[in-house]
């Protein structure tokens, strides 16, 4: 596996760290001026995928929909050691009253679909019996459209029969270099 790492870049300056639990962010959602970039078809697609999926909440209102990103979160990707420490995520959630657990799932260069899916499983059980939410997350390199629709879906079923409380798109790979094309 490789090294910890930390996620102290902000991701279009919407996330700002709070609170630093060994390799686990937990952080607060504050949105700046100018940081509507987000592409509407990926942000579309995610949204059309999770409406076909099993949600915690199956909520019609947008307002009710967006609330699942409301709140302090707890970012946990490929790369933090306590990936394969769910009770220590979960812990820390608790303790640092923290609203979402975000979980990568796999990237674009990931060897599979989703990594550690028992870990994530169970991270999903453990914090739903806390009442903390959990947002699979998946990173896209936007050229190979197909690989990017397949781990979306999975990202969706990642949970199995326990249902995610949203997807969360990273739009920070820059493999393709015209901004322009990874919008649309």
């Amino acid at each position: 596996m490789p090294p910890a790492k930390s996620r102290g870049a902000t991701r279009c300056g919407a996330i700002a760290p709070v609170v630093k639990a060994r390799s686990v962010n937990i952080t607060a959602h504050r949105a700046p001026h100018g940081c509507v970039r987000l592409p509407v078809l990926v942000f579309a697609l995610a949204l059309a995928a999770l409406s076909a999926a099993p949600v915690a909440s199956a909520q019609t209102d947008p307002a009710q929909r967006a609330a699942v990103f409301a709140g302090a979160g707890e970012w946990v990707d490929l790369y933090d050691a306590t990936i394969h420490e769910p009770q220590y995520v979960v812990d820390q959630a608790v303790a640092h009253q923290v609203a979402t657990i975000y979980w990568e799932t796999s990237n674009y260069h990931s060897p599979a679909d989703v990594m550690y899916p028992d870990d994530f499983a169970q991270v999903l059980a453990l914090a739903h019996a806390q009442g903390i939410r959990v947002v699979p997350w998946y990173l896209p390199g936007y050229r190979n459209i197909p690989l990017d629709r397949r781990r979306f879906a999975a990202a969706i079923a990642a949970g199995g029969a326990t249902p995610i409380d949203g997807l969360g798109v990273d739009i920070e790979a820059d493999i393709v270099r015209n901004r322009q094309l990874r919008a649309t």
